[in-house]
């Protein structure tokens, strides 16, 4: 065992070995084949046995002592933790044509020791590098300082739909993490703008229905008219005034569809699509597929700055199949 010598006897049985002759027992933590001090024979271990003190004493003192040290000599090396560095407030909001994000940090209390820490930016809904600079880098705090500034920079965008975005700012090497949340505030859009591309668009979204069906109508009477000898003065006079109809929402669609273009691109799409799920919700297709066609042609026309209002009548009459004019109504497949 650890803390006890076991007992070992020569085995030379010549009167020349002091050590045998005296009956002397040695006392050693020494394995079975050690040999005797005086006459190289070897020894015999017997049951005879006694504490071992020094194995004690380094057991029980020196060890502990080391221990105990060991921890004072890791407390001085370790540095002390840093604490009372906290962001002036836990979020900040910045708007996006600011540029830059503004950060202020405090040292609660002064202090005649510098101090520095590290601090980083993370994404939480903003991209980083597309809507803030990504970055990090060091705040040193000289003596007796209380306050210092971290810059991040704000990318403009030209989303005019998009909603605020987010991004978070870290403190690390404290004894307490500390987070600060950034909101970009987009800028926007102005609420009159968006009242006036819902009227453009409901409209524009209205005529082109409107345009399709007067076509497919139109075309239905020209079919009827070319198989009778003699369509009634009725059936004449309805068939001119959906003409008369069909040429001035003609001119509206023209007029809409161009001021649509002197408002904001991204309105109008955002709020063609916003129509465009109402409908389909709704499940007017009709109307539905001349709205998707009449934003394709917005965009051709704003890209162009021609207006082709002919082929656009034309493309929406192709949305209804038409029949001869039976029973006065038209047949639509």
């Amino acid at each position: 065992m650890l803390f006890v010598k076991k007992g070992y006897i020569c085995n030379n049985q010549q009167a020349n070995c002091d050590k045998y002759r005296n009956h002397e027992v040695f006392f050693h933590a020494w394995p079975s084949h050690a040999i005797c001090p005086s006459c190289e024979e070897p020894l015999t271990q017997i049951e005879q046995k006694r504490l071992n003190f020094g194995a004690l004493f380094s057991w029980f003192i020196v060890f502990p002592g080391l221990v105990v040290a060991s921890f004072y000599i890791k407390q001085a090396l370790t540095p002390e933790p840093i604490t009372g560095i906290t962001f002036e407030s836990a979020v900040s909001e910045v708007k996006e044509e600011s540029a830059v994000a503004l950060i202020t940090v405090l040292r609660e209390l002064q202090s005649e020791k510098p101090v520095s820490i590290n601090y980083h930016t993370t994404s939480i809904s903003a991209s980083p590098n597309v809507d803030y600079e990504e970055k990090s880098g060091i705040i040193n705090f000289e003596p007796n300082q209380t306050q210092a500034n971290i810059s991040i920079p704000i990318i403009p965008d030209s989303d005019a739909m998009e909603s605020n975005e987010t991004f978070k700012v870290t403190l690390t090497g404290l004894a307490n993490e500390q987070v600060l949340t950034v909101v970009i505030i987009e800028k926007g859009v102005d609420q009159d703008l968006l009242d006036k591309a819902d009227i453009v668009i409901s409209e524009l979204s209205v005529l082109s229905a409107d345009l399709a069906n007067g076509i497919a109508t139109i075309n239905a009477y020209e079919n009827y008219f070319r198989k009778s000898l003699n369509p009634s003065e009725k059936l004449v006079s309805k068939f001119e005034d959906i003409q008369v109809s069909l040429r001035s929402a003609r001119d509206r669609y023209l007029l809409k569809m161009t001021q649509a273009t002197q408002l904001d691109p991204q309105v109008i799409v955002k709020t063609t699509e916003n129509r465009l799920s109402v409908l389909q919700r709704e499940k007017a297709e009709l109307q539905y597929r001349s709205t998707k066609i009449m934003l394709s042609q917005l965009k051709e026309f704003r890209r162009s700055k021609v207006a082709t209002t002919d082929s656009w009548i034309e493309e929406l009459g192709s949305l209804i199949e038409t029949n001869d004019y039976e029973g006065g109504e038209l047949k639509s497949i």
